[in-house]
C-alpha cells in the first residue's frame, strides 16, 4: 500500500503561507513612500527618459534596484502600491527558496513553517517592512544562493555551484554587504569536498566566481559603455567605503543594543526558537553559518538601520522553525508536528499583536506617522501634485533636503543630480567638493526650490552646514517667494497653505503655521530674477 503524501497536499500549506502573506501585505501596500523608495523611483523613472543612474543621479546603492523598479514602470505600475506588490514578489520568491531549505535540511513542515516565519519577519514594523527597499529584492538571490550552495554540497554539479555565483551576482546588485552571505555560499560546496575531491572543490569554486563575473562584469561594462564609469564607482564604491567608516567602532555595540531593544519586543519568541535550534547540530550548521555571515553584512558601517536587519530574516525563520520542531518532539509523543505548528503559530501571532495599531491603522498615512513619526512622507504626495499643477514638464526642482519621493510624484526633473543631499552634509572630507558641485549646478536657477524642515532629511555632522546653507537662503529670499507650506498638526493630519501674495486670508495662514510644526516648504522663482 502506497503511504506518499499527494503533490497537493505537500503544496497546501505553503500557499496558505503565501496567501495569509498578501493579507498582510494588503494592509500595508497604500503606505507612502520613504525617501529611500523615492530616490530608487526617480533614479528608475529618468532612466527610462534616457538619463544615466549616478551620473545624472546620485545614488549609493548597487543598480539592481532602479532596474527592477524601472522594469515595473515599464509596465505601467507607477503607483505606490505597485511598487510595495513588485517588493512582495520578491518576498514570494523569497519563501519558495526558505521553504525548499527547510525541506532538505529539516523536512517540508519546517520548510513551511519557516516561510510562515518569514513573512512576519520581513514585514514587521520593526524592521519597516513595507518598503520596497534593496533588502527585500537582496534575500530573494540570496536565498537561491544558499539553496544552490547546499545541493552543490550534495551533488558537487558544477552547475549548482555556477547558479550559486548567479544568485550571488544578483544579490550583490541590490546590496554591497550581500558579499559576506555570497562568499560563505560559494565556499559551501567547495569545502565539503575538499578533502576527497580537493580538484573538483576548486572547480566548484571556481564555476561560483565564474557566475558572480557573469552579473558583475556586463553590469560595469554598461555604465563605462555609458560614460558613467566614474559616477558608477563613486555612488557604488567609494562613498560606501568612506561612508561605512565614519562610525566609531566604540558606538557598534550601543547602537546595535538599542536597535535591538526596538526589534525584541515583537520577534522575542522567534529568537528563543532560533537559539534552542543551535542545541540540536541537525542541519542547523548551515543555516547558522548563513546568519553569522549576514550579520557581518548588517553590521558593517555600525549604523545598524532598521532595514538592514531584513537580511537576518530568513535564516532567523530556519532556525527558529527547526527550534519549534525540535521542541514538538520533546514535548509531545503523539503528533510533534502539530505540537510545533500550534507553537509556531503562537510565535507568528506575537508581532502581529504587538504591532495591532500599526496592522490596523485607520489609513496608510496614520500607519506611515506610526512608523516615520513626522518625517514628510504622507504629505509628499499632496504637495507633489501641487507642483506638477503649477509647473511644466520642463520645469526642474530642488530640494533643500533629502525627500526624492517628492521629485518622483511630481514626475519633475530634480536641479542637482543629488536628489538627497546626505552626501554633502555627513562630514566626509569629500562633502565640500560635492556642495560645490551643487553650488554650480545652482547657477541656473530652478522653477522651485523645497526647504525641508526636518533633521532626518539632512543628518548632518557638527557644522556641516554652514556656509551651504547661508547662500542657499541667500539665493532664495533674492530670487523667490514663498509659494506654499505645509502644516502639521499634533495628530498627524496635515494642510498646504497657499502662501502667495494673492492668497485669501493669508494672515490666518501664517498663524496656522506659527501654531503647527511647518515640514516642507515652496518657494517659487520670481520672473526675470
Amino acid at each position: 500500500m502506497s503511504t506518499a503524501v499527494p503533490a497537493w497536499r505537500r503544496a497546501l500549506p505553503l500557499a496558505l503561507v503565501a496567501a495569509f502573506s498578501l493579507v498582510v501585505r494588503a494592509a500595508l501596500v497604500s503606505i507612502p513612500l520613504e525617501r529611500d523608495e523615492g530616490s530608487y523611483a526617480y533614479v528608475a523613472q529618468h532612466w527610462l527618459a534616457g538619463e544615466l543612474p549616478y551620473r545624472d543621479a546620485f545614488d549609493q546603492k548597487p543598480p539592481g534596484t532602479f532596474l527592477v523598479y524601472a522594469a515595473l514602470f515599464a509596465l505601467g505600475g507607477t503607483s505606490i502600491e505597485a511598487i510595495h506588490w513588485l517588493a512582495h514578489v520578491s518576498l514570494l520568491g523569497t519563501l519558495g527558496f526558505v521553504y525548499l531549505i527547510g525541506r532538505r535540511l529539516f523536512s517540508p513542515a519546517v520548510g513551511w513553517m519557516a516561510s510562515l516565519a518569514t513573512v512576519v519577519l520581513v514585514m514587521d514594523r520593526s524592521v519597516q517592512g513595507q518598503a520596497a527597499n534593496t533588502e527585500v529584492f537582496a534575500i530573494l538571490p540570496l536565498s537561491a544562493a544558499v539553496y544552490f550552495a547546499l545541493r552543490a554540497a550534495e551533488s558537487a554539479r558544477v552547475r549548482d555551484a555556477l547558479l550559486v555565483g548567479v544568485s550571488g551576482g544578483l544579490a550583490l546588485c541590490f546590496k554591497q554587504v550581500a558579499l559576506p552571505v555570497v562568499a560563505c555560499a560559494a565556499a559551501w560546496g567547495p569545502m565539503s569536498w575538499w578533502r576527497s575531491r580537493r580538484r573538483h572543490a576548486l572547480v566548484l569554486l571556481g564555476a561560483s566566481i565564474a557566475g558572480v563575473a557573469l552579473i558583475l562584469a556586463p553590469t560595469a561594462l554598461y555604465f563605462a559603455w555609458r560614460g558613467g564609469w566614474s559616477a558608477f564607482y563613486d555612488g557604488v564604491v567609494g562613498y560606501n567605503v568612506a561612508y561605512s567608516s565614519r562610525v566609531s567602532l566604540r558606538s557598534y555595540g550601543e547602537k546595535l543594543w538599542r536597535r535591538l531593544q526596538d526589534l525584541g519586543p515583537s520577534q522575542w519568541p522567534l529568537w528563543i526558537a532560533s537559539a534552542g535550534a543551535l542545541a540540536s547540530r541537525r542541519g542547523a550548521l548551515p543555516c547558522a553559518w548563513w546568519w553569522m555571515a549576514a550579520f557581518v553584512g548588517v553590521s558593517v558601517g555600525g549604523y545598524f538601520r532598521p532595514h538592514y536587519f531584513i537580511l537576518l530574516m530568513p535564516p532567523t525563520a530556519l532556525l527558529a522553525a527547526h527550534g519549534f520542531a525540535v521542541l514538538g518532539r520533546l514535548v509531545a509523543r503523539r503528533r510533534p508536528g502539530a505540537v510545533a505548528a500550534l507553537l509556531m503559530g503562537a510565535a507568528v501571532s506575537w508581532p502581529l499583536v504587538a504591532h495591532r495599531t500599526y496592522y490596523l491603522a485607520p489609513s496608510p498615512d496614520a500607519a506611515c506617522r506610526q512608523m516615520y513619526g513626522f518625517n514628510p512622507f504622507p504629505e509628499s504626495v499632496t504637495l507633489a501634485r501641487l507642483l506638477r499643477d503649477h509647473s511644466t514638464p520642463d520645469d526642474r526642482i530642488f530640494i533643500f533636503g533629502s525627500e526624492p519621493q517628492i521629485l518622483f510624484y511630481a514626475g519633475r526633473r530634480s536641479a542637482s543630480r543629488y536628489v538627497f543631499l546626505y552626501p554633502l552634509f555627513t562630514g566626509g572630507s569629500d562633502a565640500p567638493a560635492r556642495q560645490r558641485e551643487v553650488t554650480e549646478e545652482l547657477r541656473h536657477p530652478p522653477r522651485f526650490v523645497v526647504i525641508v524642515h526636518v533633521a532626518a532629511s539632512f543628518v548632518a555632522a557638527p557644522r556641516a552646514l554652514g556656509d551651504f546653507e547661508h547662500d542657499m537662503m541667500t539665493m532664495v529670499h533674492a530670487s523667490y517667494r514663498q509659494f506654499a507650506a505645509v502644516s502639521v498638526r499634533r495628530d498627524g493630519s496635515y494642510r498646504i497653505v497657499d502662501l502667495t501674495a494673492d492668497a485669501a486670508g493669508s494672515e490666518a495662514a501664517h498663524a496656522e503655521l506659527a501654531k503647527n510644526m511647518t515640514t516642507l516648504e515652496v518657494w517659487e522663482r520670481i520672473a526675470g530674477r
